[in-house]
């Protein structure tokens, strides 16, 4: 008998399957993962998770020192403090013949930097004819100031909240002798920056290119405020401001040393 399968490609008692798309795509996944095992350009291995807490951790470095300066020149300048040692020791009142208290007069800045009264006004104290103390420049100069400090103060609020953040997650992720060691960094970074700040603060000409100076403006030659903030007052400004900012330094490295100090890093 004849073989009658002798000439046909395919078993006819072989019923093949249909071919979905499904399928389809299912197969040319398989020929793409054996093709790629072949390849030897190709990486097979797993991508490397970012690494976010050592991205993170050195900003740091700079956010910390900012953070506390600008919380420094807000403790220091709405406060009475450097306007009662400032007046003083240097007794401008008494030299230019104003007849009025060194605490009143820095009670008055004081209530204007917090923001307790919109005029910067104040008159002598005498009962014929008192003259007023300040000029309109002198309240223009003075909220320019406030402007600056608010403004201060709301970026070193943000900063502060990341800070916190990033404290949070170095803390979660087991990294906290990472957040140790960018610390201390950060007093180096501001040992540096407080060198360039009292330096641009002081130096009369480094502030009148970087921050103006007030005796560029058009005041008289007897203005008050002149007198009272010369150059003894920015040197005596920029120290202070420096020191209240070192000891929140150290209180953040108190605060650092607690959280991740070395009792603490090989906690798991």
């Amino acid at each position: 008998m004849a073989n009658m399968f002798k000439r046909t490609k395919r078993d006819p008692r072989i019923v093949p399957k249909k071919k979905t798309l499904a399928s389809r795509m299912e197969g040319l996944k398989r020929s793409f993962r054996r093709n790629s095992r072949k390849n030897p350009w190709k990486q097979n291995k797993k991508r490397k998770p970012v690494p976010w807490a050592k991205i993170m951790a050195p900003l740091l470095i700079v956010m910390i020192p900012v953070a506390v300066m600008y919380a420094g020149d807000n403790v220091l300048l709405r406060t009475t403090a450097l306007y009662n040692y400032h007046l003083n020791s240097t007794e401008v009142l008494s030299e230019e013949m104003v007849y009025a208290e060194n605490e009143d007069v820095a009670k008055l800045f004081s209530d204007y930097m917090m923001g307790k009264t919109d005029e910067f006004r104040m008159k002598e104290d005498l009962e014929y004819m008192p003259q007023e103390l300040f000029n309109e420049k002198d309240a223009l100069t003075v909220n320019n100031i406030r402007d600056t400090l608010d403004k201060e103060a709301y970026a070193a609020g943000i900063i502060l909240i990341l800070i916190l953040g990033i404290y949070i997650y170095l803390c979660r992720k087991k990294e906290k002798d990472l957040l140790l060691r960018n610390y201390f960094y950060s007093i180096i970074g501001f040992a540096v920056l407080g060198i360039i700040d009292t330096l641009t603060v002081a130096v009369r000409p480094l502030r009148q290119v970087i921050h103006g100076d007030l005796s560029s403006f058009n005041f008289p030659k007897d203005d008050l405020l002149i007198k009272i903030m010369d150059t003894s007052f920015m040197w005596r400004y920029s120290l202070f401001s420096m020191l209240i900012a070192a000891i929140m330094m150290g209180i953040g490295l108190y605060i650092t040393l607690a959280v991740a100090g070395r009792h603490h890093m090989f906690r798991r």
